[in-house]
């Protein structure tokens, strides 16, 4: 398979969904082509400004006719508050089955909180598959979170998780899932650094 060449794109930073109530104005494009061997092509965008705020989004994707194929997209979004949010991926898919796909995403609210995600999963085409993702998080007020999954066939999976309140006090914890069942630990502790119950 020809490798693809996909433009990228630029995602301008929002969050906040448009009023329908406003009327808000979209414009967009897009196009679709054939290829050599049965293959196709396709991209668009498109861009939705109201009250609250503009959205954009866009994608493109093309397959060979031979069982390959690939593609990506994004999206935008800027509240009229000011809040933020940015989202991304992409995929690829082969003849023999193998794959791979990932994604990300972020958001800052008006206040001062933010969130962000990535994380993919992949398979061989023969039944394997596996898999990870990332989120961390911080509140307006200072409080904290990160976590963590990763997962495979045959080997199960695991969720780690590490949590401070605005306050100081903390948590963490596993949780491991296998063939044998499911396994889960953590520990918590006061303000003092001391560990108390959960």
């Amino acid at each position: 398979m020809r490798k693809l060449l996909f433009t990228a794109i630029v995602l301008t930073l929002a969050c906040g969904s448009v009023d329908a109530k406003t009327r808000p104005s979209r414009s967009g494009s897009g196009a679709a082509i054939a290829t050599p061997a049965g293959g196709a092509a396709a991209g668009g965008s498109q861009t939705t400004t109201g009250a609250r705020g503009t959205v954009k989004r866009g994608g493109v994707a093309a397959a060979d006719g031979q069982g390959n194929a690939a593609g990506v997209s994004g999206a935008s979004a800027q509240g009229a508050n000011g809040g933020t949010a940015t989202r991304a991926g992409g995929f690829k898919k082969n003849a023999d089955g193998s794959f791979t796909r990932g994604g990300a995403a972020s958001a800052s609210g008006a206040n001062g909180g933010s969130a962000a995600t990535a994380g993919g999963i992949s398979g061989n085409g023969q039944g394997g598959v596996s898999g990870k993702r990332k989120t961390q998080a911080t509140s307006a007020n200072g409080g904290t979170y990160a976590g963590q999954t990763t997962g495979s066939t045959g080997q199960g999976g695991n969720h780690s998780t590490s949590a401070t309140s605005a306050a100081g006090t903390t948590y963490n914890g596993s949780t491991d899932v296998s063939q044998s069942g499911v396994e889960h630990s953590g520990t918590c502790t006061n303000t003092a650094g001391e560990v108390v119950a959960c």
